[in-house]
């Protein structure tokens, strides 16, 4: 996996990882859900989320990373520019990660997607994946998976 281990912190407890999980999936769900019929958005949705943090992983300038990477255009001007529509599915991500409402309904109305309602739920769908895909890489690990709902509540 791209995200391994840094600063001895097991890619499954990782925050950086968590992080670029999400954006990942929610990118590839708001793809899927403005785009239905275009499969190849929501891949290159995905991706984009997927590098989205990979200059913060190798510690070293995003052009640089970039640079020895063969990606398709669109896929690193949404990267380096936060341009075309994966830079607005990018941006969508970054605006829900800080909280901000009006950069969000601008977002939605540029990519044509359901409003606020629509990208609550996506990042929801993308959150629940994302444990469930940190879980399954700390079981792979032989770490514990630790307790959920009420399980955790009790404890």
């Amino acid at each position: 996996m791209l995200y391994a281990e840094r600063d001895g912190i097991a890619p499954h407890d990782d925050p950086l990882v968590f992080q670029v999980l999400v954006r990942a999936r929610m990118m590839e769900i708001v793809a899927r859900m403005s785009r239905p019929g275009d499969l190849r958005l929501a891949e290159r949705a995905f991706m984009t989320g997927m590098l989205s943090k990979i200059d913060v992983l190798l510690g070293r300038s995003l052009p640089e990373t970039l640079a020895e990477l063969p990606l398709a255009a669109e896929v690193r001007l949404a990267l380096c520019e936060r341009d075309g529509d994966l830079g607005r599915l990018l941006q969508l991500c970054e605006a829900c990660e800080r909280v901000d409402e009006a950069l969000i309904q601008r977002l939605c109305r540029s990519t044509g997607y359901s409003g606020i309602a629509g990208v609550v739920e996506a990042e929801a769908q993308a959150a629940s994946w994302a444990i469930a895909t940190t879980d399954a890489l700390r079981t792979v690990s032989g770490g514990e998976t630790p307790p959920r709902g009420r399980a955790a509540a009790a404890a």
